[in-house]
């Protein structure tokens, strides 16, 4: 026999070995389980998980996280928030008997101290530019300065081949 069946005396609910079952009130209550903080895009995710005593399982759950976002109906809330601040998160959870409890918690969220940036291997410094001028100097030089390289590496191989070293 199930939870909610009868057994013997009509109304009197109980379980497999048929014996009654005392229905306890609902409490609920909310804590933190999770938080997580990123500095590269500044979210604030927050995983809060309820603590239900008494009551008749299934239990249904709306979570509202304060922040003016839709409600959410699992039975742990997970929510990425747009800003730092306190929030005033609540959750109405009703039993299978049609009991209801409310939890509130209050979170506080601040944004995460992150250290400064440093910039990538392909930008350049902040605060430096070079004139687009002596950038194509630069470069000519560059250039110049690799063919004459090669150059003298040609040279010095031919003239190792052909010639006979003086004495």
């Amino acid at each position: 026999m199930l939870l909610g069946e009868t057994a013997g005396e009509p109304g009197t609910p109980s379980i497999h070995s048929g014996g009654p079952v005392e229905l306890t009130a609902l409490n609920v209550s909310i804590s933190l389980r999770h938080l997580v903080t990123t500095c590269g895009n500044g979210s604030l995710s927050a995983v809060l998980v309820a603590s239900i005593e008494g009551g008749a399982p299934p239990f249904n759950y709306t979570w509202n996280a304060g922040d003016g976002s839709g409600p959410s109906y699992a039975s742990s809330l997970t929510h990425t928030y747009a800003s730092a601040g306190e929030f005033a998160v609540r959750l109405h959870v009703a039993d299978a008997t049609g009991a209801t409890a409310n939890g509130n918690y209050s979170l506080q969220l601040n944004r995460p101290i992150c250290p400064p940036s440093s910039p990538s291997p392909t930008s350049p410094a902040p605060g430096l530019s070079l004139d687009p001028d002596i950038a194509a100097i630069l470069g000519v030089l560059a250039l110049s300065v690799a063919v004459l390289l090669e150059l003298r590496r040609r040279r010095r191989r031919r003239v190792g081949v052909n010639q006979i070293p003086e004495s």
